[in-house]
């Protein structure tokens, strides 16, 4: 879920669903967009999700990396939590030195 909504702040963009099929199933109840939705990320589909920065060239490689990671389909790819703690800190410390 935090890699969702990480990548979903930093583009504006569902990471599963792009605005035409979220648009599609408009009329569709809270539940069935549900199981939709958690169909398309549990799928084994191999789509690649299109970097961060493709969205928004504002967005720091690290922190897109990060979203990219944490949305990995195989969980041993995935950060631990302390590791995404970490990750996120230093891209935070950057941000700040930055500005």
């Amino acid at each position: 879920a935090l890699g969702a909504m990480l990548y979903e702040t930093l583009t504006g963009e569902n990471p599963y669903m792009s605005d035409e099929e979220i648009k599609t199933y408009s009329g569709w109840s809270p539940e069935e967009i549900r199981e939709l939705y958690l169909s398309r990320v549990l799928a084994e589909d191999g789509r690649p999700i299109p970097p961060p920065h493709l969205y928004n060239p504002d967005v720091p490689e690290s922190i897109g990396e990060l979203a990219i990671d944490l949305l990995s389909k195989d969980l041993a790819k995935r950060p631990d939590p302390v590791t995404t703690a970490t990750r996120m800190r230093a891209v935070v410390n950057t941000l700040i030195e930055q500005s």
